[in-house]
């Protein structure tokens, strides 16, 4: 994503929520609620949004300040993923 200022969202009846830039119009992020999105706000800071669905629900989003490709990138090279141990492979189904 862009720099932290300046952004806003939108909200739908269909369910889309998606966060703008403000400045050139570019859609950062797109994320569908499956319900009608009353209401989009901003902290102040603009990297923490809430949204209000027809559901009843006020969910609260963290706003990265980097693009989720950059971010799947970083996890992939910076995860670990332990070895298993015999009672989670037993756990989780994994054959040997």
């Amino acid at each position: 994503m862009l720099s932290v200022y300046p952004r806003f969202g939108s909200g739908s009846f269909d369910g889309e929520v998606i966060l703008w830039d403000f400045s050139t119009g570019e859609q950062l992020d797109r994320v569908n609620l499956q319900n009608v999105v009353f209401s989009v706000a901003f902290r102040p800071d603009s990297r923490i949004t809430y949204t209000a669905s027809m559901d009843g629900k006020l969910i609260k989003w963290h706003i990265s300040e980097k693009p989720l490709s950059e971010l799947l990138d970083w996890i992939k090279v910076n995860r670990y993923i332990h070895p298993l141990t015999e009672a989670e492979k037993l756990q989780f189904h994994v054959e040997p």
